[in-house]
């Protein structure tokens, strides 16, 4: 519930409603990062980072972790398991990092 939004709620949207918490300049990518998922082997995680806005309007850098669950007799993948994790903290201080080490050179 960090966006504000139950992960019950979450579930009954359809991905145009999903998608359109994510930032604008993500939605490509999250996009194309769903296609890669439909054709991954098993065993195989992937994962990506991007931005989801919260109910405050504020943005929160989201590291996704998914893999394939689930497929029917022919092989489509049917169900994605994902963990989503909350990488703002994380981000904000591997920015400053790079900032810092910008400054130096």
């Amino acid at each position: 519930d960090w966006v504000g939004v139950s992960s019950a709620r979450l579930v009954e949207m359809d991905v145009a409603g999903r998608i359109m918490l994510v930032h604008p300049d993500d939605r490509p990518l999250l996009l194309d990062f769903n296609k890669i998922l439909r054709s991954a082997a098993d065993d195989e995680v992937k994962s990506i980072e991007y931005r989801i806005l919260t109910r405050e309007k504020k943005y929160l850098y989201i590291r996704n972790r998914s893999k394939v669950f689930k497929r029917d007799r022919e092989g489509n993948v049917t169900h994605i398991l994902s963990i989503l994790q909350d990488i703002t903290e994380h981000v904000s201080v591997r920015d400053e990092l790079s900032q810092l080490k910008r400054q130096q050179t």
